[in-house]
């Protein structure tokens, strides 16, 4: 049986970042599925030895009264490839200039659980060029803190808006080669339409890309 999975020495190596308390272990699975080397990594590490980051966040964490993680800023200034997610896309925000998320209506199903969260999503953005179309699309996402205008950091576009708010469901980070963030639960793909994994598939194919 041949193996589909790249050689190790092939595979960029991703790091997974926590901001709060995530379950980092969706992610590291899909990132070791579709061809990368998953590595967990701390607020203060540095982008030695990455090839991309992904950043995941529980919703509504704040970065208020802290200072932006290291590994963060530190893939912004050498342009690695990042996808941020829930209160990763928060964080990503903070570290760019922007303000802590708000409070919003909840985007939830009645049990707390995760409901179809229909948004539209800009066309000719980034986002919509990797996931492969844009306008109404309903990815499943559950939270009840989001980005609004006022509160979106300098030198982003916002690639994604709720139908029923007005939320920022995601955003994309303009000087940057290849950096998306996105206010669904990404890592969950069973969880979520057909083509929405292809934020992985890119993550990755830039981050091989060097």
């Amino acid at each position: 049986m041949v193996n589909s999975t790249p050689m190790e020495s092939t595979r960029p190596i991703i790091g997974v970042l926590a901001v709060g308390e995530p379950d980092r272990s969706a992610a590291v699975s899909v990132i070791d599925l579709l061809g990368g080397l998953a590595r967990v990594r701390a607020w203060d590490d540095g982008v030695d030895g990455l090839d991309g980051l992904c950043v995941l966040g529980s919703n509504g964490f704040s970065l208020s009264e802290s200072p932006a993680p290291t590994l963060i800023t530190e893939t912004l200034s050498a342009d690695i490839p990042l996808l941020a997610i829930e209160g990763g896309m928060h964080a990503l925000n903070v570290a760019l200039g922007g303000a802590p998320p708000g409070p919003t209506p909840s985007h939830c199903s009645e049990d707390g659980s995760l409901a179809k969260d229909g948004m539209f999503m800009a066309l000719g953005s980034k986002l919509a060029d990797t996931i492969g179309g844009a306008g109404f699309v309903s990815p499943a996402s559950c939270h009840a803190y989001g980005i609004s205008r006022g509160v979106l950091a300098p030198g982003t576009l916002a690639s994604a808006y709720s139908n029923s708010d007005g939320t920022i469901e995601a955003f994309e980070v303009t000087a940057n080669r290849w950096v998306i963030a996105v206010q669904w639960p990404a890592h969950r793909l069973e969880d979520q339409p057909s083509g929405f994994d292809n934020l992985f598939h890119a993550l990755i194919g830039h981050s091989a890309v060097g």
